[in-house]
């Protein structure tokens, strides 16, 4: 079972690695960090793709998901204590990322950033970071400073950029649209047998938000962006049925672990929300470390709401109120597109496609938008207010999983 020692305490990340592609030119190592329930299992149907675009995938498993080290009683105590053990908590995810990075650059021989004779980007390393995967990696930016010289010098011959992929609220320690938002994790009126059940389905779902949100992205204001948010998933359609009903029974245990999740990651959600609001400052505000990793902020179209107002957020700042000396940051329009990362489609192509131009931003500005807006939605479909309370959703496979949840 591949594992990579990520401190001194006999600490361990499982990982799963689509190996180095065939050939001579410096290839792309993409490594993936996933977000709640589904742990990187989820990451596998893409691996078989990566050879032809002359990459190396890499999905980890977080702490207290399969195959990496649980969580010890007194880290959970901290997770649960005051701000300053969490944010102490949060700080050694992003230690255990960096060291992991560090671990698997030596251990594999990894190639250092280049360009290819195409001039094209070759070799180095990019980290994707789906929902609450961001968040450890944003972590690890805030906390660079503290690596070892070393370390840090290592990382800056090989990072490359960083893909914030359908950013949650939690990223950017939002917590000021709770009312306005559906979000299942919050719906105390959800049982905790249904809980497993009631994440996935609303999380896999399409949802139809209005043209104006496709259209006006970043220039919106807070109560258009919100008035313009759809929170129930789209229900008429086979084409948009939730990710969740397309999975067999097997292919659902192969990638989730709700137990995990409720031993640590939900609890992770509960932390005071300015451990994760300063993190991101530091992260994208001071590049004082790793002046030239670029940073590619990914929405989805067809996203949960709670994904697509954190996506708007950064996009918003990035285009109105982006600070001299921030990081550069690039914003990635996916249309069509849902939240659930699975399935190695066209889009996910392009956004990796994406990662082989070179580092130079061909603009004075700090900061530009790459947004598409060009394909609106052809239907639409009036805007429906937030669920208020937890719903009986309809039984699929997922409920022959349950009683391993519960």
């Amino acid at each position: 079972m591949p594992v990579a020692p990520v401190d001194d305490k006999e600490t361990q990340l499982y990982y799963e690695d689509s190996g180095a592609p065939p050939g001579s030119e410096p290839y792309i190592t993409l490594v993936l960090v996933h977000g709640l329930i589904f742990h990187g299992g989820i990451f596998k149907p893409m691996f078989q793709y990566a050879p032809e675009h002359n990459m190396r995938l890499v999905a980890i498993n977080l702490r207290d998901y399969p195959g990496s080290t649980p969580f010890s009683p007194s880290e959970l105590d901290a997770l649960r204590s005051d701000k300053a053990d969490q944010a102490t908590f949060i700080s050694d995810r992003g230690m255990e990322l960096a060291r992991f990075l560090e671990w698997f650059i030596l251990e594999h021989d990894l190639p250092p950033k280049a360009l290819s004779h195409k001039s094209e980007a070759a070799g180095g390393l990019s980290i994707l970071g789906w929902s609450l995967g961001n968040c450890p990696i944003m972590s690890m930016l805030a906390s660079a400073h503290a690596l070892p010289e070393a370390t840090r010098k290592l990382l800056d011959m090989h990072l490359r950029s960083f893909i914030v992929y359908d950013p949650p609220l939690y990223t950017f320690g939002i917590s000021d649209v709770y009312d306005d938002l559906y979000i299942p994790t919050r719906d105390k009126s959800i049982p905790p047998e249904g809980a497993a059940e009631a994440f996935s389905f609303w999380v896999s779902g399409y949802y139809r938000h209005t043209p104006t949100v496709l259209s006006s992205f970043n220039s919106l204001t807070r109560e258009e962006i919100l008035a313009g948010i759809n929170n129930s998933p789209i229900d008429d359609s086979p084409k948009y049925q939730p990710t969740l009903k397309t999975m067999s029974p097997v292919e659902i245990a192969a990638v989730t672990d709700w137990a995990g999740a409720q031993r640590s990651h939900v609890a992770m959600l509960d932390v005071d929300s300015t451990v994760y609001q300063e993190n991101a400052q530091r992260a994208l505000l001071d590049k004082t470390v790793w002046p030239g990793l670029r940073v590619v902020l990914v929405w989805c179209t067809m996203s949960v709401g709670a994904t697509v107002y954190g996506s708007w957020d950064l996009a918003r700042r990035v285009r109105h109120a982006w600070p001299p000396g921030a990081r550069e940051v690039d914003v990635k329009r996916l249309d069509g597109v849902n939240h659930f990362l699975r399935v190695f489609n066209i889009h996910t192509i392009s956004t990796l496609q994406y990662l082989k131009s070179p580092n130079h931003i061909p603009d004075d500005r700090t900061a530009r938008v790459l947004e598409k807006c060009e394909v609106p939605l052809q239907e639409q479909r009036r805007r429906s207010d937030k669920p208020s309370s937890y719903r009986v959703l309809e039984k699929t496979k997922i409920g022959v999983l349950l009683p391993q949840y519960s």
